[in-house]
Order: C-alpha cells, then structure tokens, then sequence
C-alpha cells in the first residue's frame, strides 16, 4: 500500500509575527503537523514568511545604513534568510513533539527558489507592505534613480521589483558590470527589452558576451555594424550576409528578439536545450552557462 502524503499550508497566523511569538505558535502548530505524522502521513510543509522577512530587510537595511563597510540585503536574500530561520523553528518543533510521542523520524528545512512570471498583474498591485517604510525622498536617495520605479499608493512609496528580487536600475547595475567595450553601459537595453520580450537578462547577455567575444573587445561585425548576434539578413553588412543596424540599440533588440522568437518560442529557454540548434559544439550550453554565474556573481 503506497504511503499517505500530505503538503500543508502554514499562513503567517500560525507563524506569529516576531521571535518569541514565532517560538509559541510553532509549539501550536507542531502538535497538528505530529497529529498527521503520528496518523502514518508523510508530511512536507510550506509556509508564509511575509512578517518575517520584511523584519529581516528592515534590520539589514538599517545596519548597512547605519555602519560603514556593510551593505543593505536584498530582498531575494532576506527571503532565504526567513526560510532557514523558519525552518528551524518548525525542524525543532515538531521533532520536540514527535519525540514527546515516542516518535523518532527525521525532520529536515530545505530552502526553494521559484521561477515567477515577472509579468505577473499582481506586481503592479501588490497587497502587503514589506520592510522599512520610507518616504518617497528616502526611496528615491537610496534605492533608485528612476521615478518609474516608485509606486505610491495610500502615502506609501514601493519599490517595485523587476527581477531576481532587483528594482529596474540595481538590474541594469549588475549586468552594466559585465558589459565591456563596445557594448559597456547598455545594461538598460539588455535589462528592459528582454523582461519586455520574456527573455532572462542573464541568459541574454550571456550569450552576447560568449558570441561576440565584448568580454574582453566586441567583435568587428558589432563595431562597424551594430550586430550583437551574428543575425543574418538585410540591409548588409559590408555586402556580406550578416545584418547592419542602425544603432546599437537595436542590434542588442534585434538579438533578443531573435532569442524570444526563434528559442523561447519553442520552449528552448535554457542553454541545455538551446544548444542543439543554436551551436554546433555541445560545449556551447557549458560556456553559456559559465558566462551566466559570472554575470550573476558580479
């Protein structure tokens, strides 16, 4: 007979909303989760962590503002940070109890990451507030450069993330800092245009920089005639085959919007399965995806 297996929901009602209240409501919950346990279910839990990691932001960002030499967390990393401390808080309560029952089972935390649609409609109209409050003078000192990037609503200012837990400007900072020669500071080109095409950012530059070698000088083909990929078409470049934009904008466009409708289209949206129709060597999907842990690393 196949084993009994449950997925259990734990909202932040049953989570508490700081240390010690987290500490009592774990001793609740643990009860209900051994319940199960005791009953012959395998159980594996997912949990809100709103409260906690919004306190986590706010303490790391208020330290790296208040001490020279550390830095605010961002919010991707405050979110590991609340599931490691949620888990163990919840790892240790439930083996309490199962203890307590004479119950001896391993019980273990194990961090995820998701992949979201960063087109989702509820970004533009997010419901909870988390971390610090600032004014709209503050958000604008310390973490963008750009008013697009502000949402206010009901006197509270947001700071709206695009990407991997990133506003539009720290996104186009990061990849502004892999970008070199002919191509340095089109950070925004690469950062805007492929979330508007739903293309990854990382993946795009990272194969911009393995093709036209900009980690160290671009390419002829990207210097005299804005070809970012090596697309081919017309008008010519220099009478070959290869295509001439008319600026460097719209050769990185024209990059990404290859990669968006002749890849990503077709469901090839990892180098691993890109490989096979976009380079002959198996080496490519391994150089990509080094060239993309560099990107991300910086």
């Amino acid at each position: 007979m196949a084993k009994k297996r449950i997925v259990m929901a734990i909202g932040h009602k049953d989570m508490g909303t700081n240390l010690p209240e987290q500490k009592e409501a774990v001793k609740r919950t643990a009860k209900v989760i051994a319940d199960f346990i005791q009953d012959g279910w395998q159980v594996a839990i997912v949990h809100s962590n709103a409260p906690q990691v919004g306190m986590i932001h706010t303490a790391m960002n208020e330290f790296g503002k208040q001490h020279d030499g550390y830095s605010s967390a961002p919010m991707s990393v405050c979110s590991a940070m609340s599931q490691g401390y949620i888990g163990y808080d919840l790892q240790n309560g439930i083996r309490a109890e199962l203890i307590k029952r004479g119950i001896y089972k391993p019980v273990s935390t194990v961090l995820t990451q998701v992949t979201v649609d960063p087109y989702d409609e509820a970004f533009y109209t997010p419901v909870k507030v988390v971390g610090r409050v600032m004014s709209e003078e503050e958000a604008k000192e310390e973490f963008v450069d750009s008013i697009s990037e502000l949402s206010k609503e009901n006197n509270v200012t947001k700071r709206v993330i695009v990407y991997d837990g990133m506003t539009m400007s720290e996104l186009t900072e990061k990849l502004n800092r892999s970008l070199k020669s002919t191509i340095a500071g089109k950070g925004d080109v690469f950062a805007s245009y492929s979330l508007e095409r739903g293309v990854d950012p990382y993946l795009a530059v990272s194969i911009m920089l393995l093709e036209t070698g900009c980690n160290w000088s671009c390419s002829s083909l990207m210097r005299k005639c804005n070809n970012v990929g090596g697309q081919k078409g017309s008008p010519s470049c220099d009478g070959g085959s290869y295509k001439s934009y008319p600026s460097l904008d719209e050769g990185i466009k024209g990059f990404i919007d290859n990669i968006a409708d002749n890849y990503y289209a077709y469901g090839l949206t990892t180098p691993e399965a890109m490989n096979k129709k976009y380079a002959a060597s198996d080496m490519w999907a391994i150089k990509v995806n080094n060239y993309i842990s560099s990107v991300k690393a910086k």
